[in-house]
């Protein structure tokens, strides 16, 4: 066979191999079925696939949870951010419950969203007594609370978690006004509180009234990513951010069950494909010999340079610095067991404290660091941050 037909047979496989992937997909999702479960396995309105994709692809280390909250303490590398919908699927035991609450006072946070199920009562009333979180429902329902209208709850009061953000998103799913007297209250509408935090030992808890905040509905609406993403970055440590799907249904044995899976049958489909496109293509020649140019290996101090200047022209220096040192700050904050919002002259005292440097060199790098170059600040800010998390660590051992 000559070398055109073979150009054009490997042509019509590879357009049949891009409709056919395009076929199946879309297929896929036209007859992806409703579900009301705020599940990041969930690609339809209320779950929360969106998002988890979103932090997934933007470099967050995230991960679903597919055991019970027991199993805390016994995890290798422990969550630092728990998200939990209200347990629909199965009941939160009074294990789970006390593994949850020593995890949130020994610095965990934990993200529990308001969404009950169908049927009147709570699988979580355990976790409810435990947490001191009396959330009732507004009315009796037989409609999923998924089926409620979206609504923008404002800011309550200035504190710096909420600066900039002018509306959150939400439904009305429960009344949280008893919840309130013992929290502070983020957020409301003329429904009453939307969103709540309050601490609790070293860790903290934000329960909002709904899962429709973080839901693949209205995550774009408002100011719902702003915000939530305000408060992954406000957590310091390691620790991944962990979607607690066990009370929804989920478990690692179904989980594991990989080859009833469309999308591993698709991978399998196109392996295939182009399995057989290169074995017909194998030896083949489809234009003349081109030479190939001598590669140079770069330094990966030249990106960083390339980026440097990139910013400096585009005006946006300023704005990488502010944003260096508010993160800075928050860990700081959070690592000295200050409040939110602690002046910065009190932070560098403490550090002062904790580290044994002078005051004079820590407020030069906090509060003169206009006088120091870019760079070389932002290396000193690493330095400091690291050796703070040592010292707070060895003072807890």
């Amino acid at each position: 066979m000559s070398e055109r037909r073979w150009g054009i047979l490997v042509g019509l496989l590879i357009a049949a191999f891009i409709g056919g992937t395009v076929w199946m997909q879309v297929r896929r999702t036209t007859r992806s079925p409703y579900d009301a479960r705020p599940s990041t396995y969930n690609p339809s309105p209320p779950g929360l696939m969106a998002f988890y994709n979103y932090l997934d692809e933007s470099g967050y280390h995230v991960e679903r949870w597919l055991r019970p909250l027991a199993e805390l303490g016994e995890a290798m590398h422990p969550p630092a951010i728990l998200v939990l919908a209200t347990p629909s699927h199965r009941t939160v035991s009074e294990e789970d419950a006390k593994a949850l609450l020593q995890w949130v006072k020994h610095g965990g946070v934990l993200i529990y969203l308001v969404d009950f199920e169908l049927l009147p009562g709570s699988q979580a009333e355990k976790l409810h007594l435990l947490l001191r979180l009396p959330v009732e429902r507004h009315r009796p329902s037989y409609f999923r609370i998924s089926s409620e209208p979206v609504t923008d709850a404002s800011p309550t009061l200035p504190y710096p978690l909420v600066e900039g953000v002018h509306d959150l998103s939400v439904q009305n799913s429960a009344d949280l006004l008893p919840a309130a007297r013992n929290a502070v209250t983020l957020f409301s509408d003329a429904a009453g509180p939307a969103l709540l935090w309050r601490p609790l030992g070293e860790g903290e808890i934000f329960v909002a009234r709904s899962a429709a905040s973080l839901s693949n509905q209205a995550i774009l609406s408002g100011d719902n990513l702003r915000f939530w993403l305000r408060v992954l970055h406000g957590v310091p440590g390691a620790g991944p951010v962990a979607f607690v799907e066990y009370y929804l249904g989920y478990s690692k044995r179904a989980s594991q069950s990989a080859w009833s899976r469309r999308d591993v049958r698709l991978a399998l489909l196109q392996t295939l494909l182009v399995s057989i496109v290169l074995i017909l293509a194998m030896g083949k020649r489809f234009g003349g010999r081109v030479r190939i140019l001598d590669q140079s290996r770069r330094s990966s101090l030249e990106y960083v340079d390339s980026m440097a200047q990139l910013f400096r022209r585009a005006g946006a220096e300023e704005h990488v610095r502010a944003e260096t040192l508010r993160r800075f700050l928050a860990a700081a904050t959070r690592a000295l067991g200050l409040p939110r919002g602690a002046p910065v002259a009190e932070i560098s005292h403490r550090l002062s404290e904790l580290t044994g440097r002078p005051q004079d060199d820590i407020d030069a790098l906090l509060v003169h660091h206009d006088a120091l170059e870019t760079l070389p600040w932002a290396r000193a800010l690493a330095r400091l941050e690291t050796e703070t998390h040592e010292r707070t660590a060895r003072a807890h051992a």
